[in-house]
């Protein structure tokens, strides 16, 4: 007889679907507190399919809390460049030492407690204690909601309001004693079948009681009300030369890649003028060198934090000994670029100036 219990049902379909088509991915194995805690920060706002080299080189460097917690910043930051959101291994990092202060090495199994830790909110408190503790707690990324909205055929908005809504239905449909399971399934049906766009309904394992294929609204969900278009920018880059040494400041804590080093940049709009002067000004303004300019490099294009800009490196020589203003600035050897922790854009700068000879 057919199950016409619509929990049961739907997580039925679903957990056997994953079990069967999960992909292969290293944080699976052995799933204890710290690796699902670990793999959670790397994957916010980032593909699984790009975090597995930065997961594998990891977990093989910092086995525990108490690793991440005594650990140089500036090696943590070479470990995590090129993943981006670095206010995520700030966050991080403080979460490891308030685990081994105040926890004696263990993620706390407690909601309230978990969600206390510095970064860490009702998703991924949600996703380690249910995979970790097989917890009934819900995990609430974008994958789910976008299933759920679908399958239960949501019109409320999903960027606006609480996600009560989405919790409760989570926590309706998740069986006994199976919590991290069809949390991953959920996640999983989310990252493989049901794509924001062009979604593959016909290896979807509960096509059959999706409300919005039936009726047709499957386009228009998830609803949402505020689109986000990305800011467009013009970012002048400085880079400077001097005795064959590259000039790089470390940037403040707090902000957009906090902590780590970076070729001057200001942003340019039309009102500025010529572009080399208006940099060269600006050079002068921060840090009292007046470098004299030699020529462009090319552009580079990037996406990071809302933002859409176009990067162009300017090259400069200073011949002269002069005062540099500013903390936390260096005359660095192009070749010890590389062990330096730099945000990938200007990553992509340095490795052209390590190369210009």
């Amino acid at each position: 007889m057919k199950n016409t219990d619509p929990r049961e049902s739907f997580s039925t379909a679903l957990i056997s679907w994953y079990l069967l088509n999960r992909r292969d991915l290293p944080w699976r194995e052995n799933p204890t507190a710290y690796r699902v805690f670990m793999s959670e920060v790397m994957l916010q706002q980032t593909q699984a399919s790009r975090v597995v080299p930065y997961y594998e080189r990891w977990m093989k460097k910092f086995q525990d809390y108490s690793m991440v917690a005594s650990a140089c910043m500036d090696t943590l930051l070479l470990m995590w460049e090129g993943l981006g959101y670095y206010s995520r291994l700030h966050s991080l990092v403080n979460a490891c030492k308030h685990i081994v202060k105040n926890h004696r090495g263990i993620f706390p199994s407690d909601y309230q407690e978990a969600i206390s830790l510095p970064g860490v909110g009702p998703y991924t408190a949600g996703a380690v204690l249910s995979i970790a503790y097989n917890l009934p707690y819900p995990a609430l990324d974008v994958n789910v909601k976008r299933v759920l909205a679908r399958y239960c055929d949501i019109d409320a908005p999903v960027d606006r309001g609480p996600d009560a809504l989405y919790r409760n239905k989570v926590l309706f449909f998740m069986p006994p004693g199976k919590a991290g399971t069809f949390n991953q399934s959920v996640m999983e049906l989310g990252a493989l079948c049901c794509l924001p766009r062009s979604p593959r309904c016909s290896e979807c394992p509960v096509k059959g009681d999706c409300l919005a294929l039936s009726r047709g609204s499957l386009e228009h969900r998830p609803r949402r009300v505020n689109r986000i278009h990305p800011r467009k920018r013009k970012i002048l880059v400085a880079v400077i030369l001097q005795n064959g040494n590259v000039f790089l400041r470390r940037r403040l804590k707090g902000g957009l890649w906090p902590g780590m080093w970076e070729f001057p940049h200001w942003e340019w709009d039309e009102d500025s003028g010529d572009e080399a002067v208006a940099l060269q000004n600006f050079i002068f303004r921060e840090h009292g060198m007046k470098p004299v300019f030699r020529n462009l490099l090319p552009s580079i294009t990037c996406s990071y934090s809302g933002i859409r800009a176009i990067m162009v490196p300017f090259v400069f020589t200073l011949n002269t000994s002069q005062e540099i203003r500013g903390k936390d600035v260096y005359w660095s050897e192009r070749s010890e670029i590389i062990n330096m922790p730099i945000p990938s854009t200007h990553r992509k700068i340095a490795d052209i100036v390590s190369f210009a000879r």
